[in-house]
């Protein structure tokens, strides 16, 4: 069945301790026609020795440098030298089931679809967890990661779509542009592992976090270039609500300014938007918390939401 090339890319930087583990990961692929991409985003640790070294006798891994420009400047520079059809996405610090490839390539085929999405495992020093993705969240870019999924290249090429340069949540402004008009299919199996470290932009705030409503902005106007705003209003909304009003609530629990009126201030972002956000229809499949939670957003409890968010935050995975 191996008949597409498909083009891997691994960005790298300050990823010495991991890159071993997730490049071995993609050259132990069962689906063996494939472009591994390999970018040096100007990486000042021995990541780049480290891979050359496993990739001494593979001739499928091309290595490219640039000049550091960070996650979304180094996808872009992968995305722009692939030769193959299909495009997967793997960071640096994260690895791949063997049977990747080979499982979002066969959802494609059989399917007829542009896009396959997998389930992600997070990989904690002690402990696993399975994030499931059903239809509902990928529907709702609930779980918008690049690195669980396999495209069509062309839908980058056909539709100007690249990754912002600069910007945090660089998943957000791509893929549900893809999801939301393209038609997926599902694995059922996590065949992602998304390794959770501490120092990762996940787990880190400052001012970047902000970076979220132009991103989102750019998408919803992506919708309506595409005439398309009307009849995805529902999802864009509810993405507002889940990613802003939940996610950057919880991810600024860390920045150094994160108080009630902080709360208050990205509320109104959402609320001038989408002034009756809390009748969207999709605010039904979130678990109790996150419905109490937005109950209280609406109450205006800011307060509260500061404690419990400071008390509680560590525990919720977004």
């Amino acid at each position: 069945m191996e008949k597409d090339l498909i083009s891997v890319i691994i960005p790298v930087y300050n990823v010495e301790d991991y890159i071993e583990r997730c490049l071995k990961s993609v050259i132990n692929q069962t689906y063996k026609h494939l472009e591994i991409i390999v970018v040096d985003d100007e990486s000042p640790d021995n990541s780049l020795n480290i891979a050359k070294k496993i990739a001494e006798n593979d001739k499928r891994i091309k290595f490219f440098h640039k000049k550091n420009g960070g996650l979304s400047d180094a996808r872009n520079y992968g995305l722009a030298r692939a030769k193959g059809k299909y495009i997967c996405f793997v960071d640096s610090d994260d690895y791949i089931e063997n049977e990747f490839v080979e499982k979002l390539y066969e959802a494609i085929r059989k399917n007829q679809c542009d896009i396959s999405i997998c389930n992600i495992k997070r990989v904690y020093d002690n402990h696993t967890s399975i994030d499931f993705i059903d239809d509902i969240k990928a529907k709702l870019c609930i779980r918008p990661a690049a690195w669980n999924k396999m495209y069509k290249k062309e839908l980058f090429e056909n539709n100007n779509i690249t990754f912002p340069v600069g910007k945090w949540y660089e998943d957000l402004a791509t893929t549900p542009k893809m999801t939301m008009e393209y038609k997926y299919a599902l694995v059922d199996e996590a065949l992602y592992n998304y390794v959770q470290r501490s120092n990762s932009i996940t787990h880190t705030a400052d001012n970047r976090i902000f970076d979220i409503y132009s991103v989102i902005e750019n998408t919803e106007n992506y919708m309506k270039e595409k005439k398309l705003y009307k009849r995805k209003y529902s999802v864009l909304e509810f993405m507002n609500i889940y990613h802003i009003s939940i996610g950057t609530v919880y991810r600024a629990k860390s920045h150094k300014e994160f108080s009630p009126s902080m709360i208050r201030d990205i509320q109104m972002y959402v609320k001038e938007k989408y002034p009756e956000w809390y009748k969207n229809e999709y605010i039904k499949i979130l678990p109790f918390y996150y419905k109490c939670y937005l109950i209280a957003l609406r109450l205006k409890m800011y307060t509260l939401i500061y404690l419990c968010v400071k008390i509680f935050g560590n525990k919720v995975n977004l």
